[in-house]
């Protein structure tokens, strides 16, 4: 999922040996980002893309919260406002989550 945005590019990319960790990376201005996966505060698995819009990602987010977030701990402010979201879902329909890592 590649975005190119002026001297901005960045994309996400999977290493078959490093199963199931993917990577962010980033280039902008000459100065580049590189980063494993994306796993907000108090959550159990990553958050992926599934496409890009705009100068972002888009993921979704479906299934239970029980299976999603941990149990106990801390949680950052947007995982527990995506744990809210997802609980007001009626009959667990997907959440779609737009972002952009900075």
């Amino acid at each position: 999922y590649p975005i190119v945005d002026g001297d901005r590019c960045s994309f996400w990319y999977h290493k078959a040996l490093n199963n199931p960790y993917d990577h962010y990376y980033r280039y902008e201005n000459g100065n580049i980002v590189n980063y494993c996966g994306f796993r907000p505060k108090g959550m159990n698995m990553p958050i992926l893309p599934k496409s890009v819009s705009g100068n972002g990602y888009v993921a979704i987010i479906e299934g239970t919260t029980d299976l999603k977030f941990k149990d106990s701990g801390e949680r950052s402010d947007f995982s527990a406002q995506l744990e809210k979201t997802m609980n007001a879902q009626n009959l667990n329909n997907p959440v779609l989550v737009y972002y952009n890592i900075k």
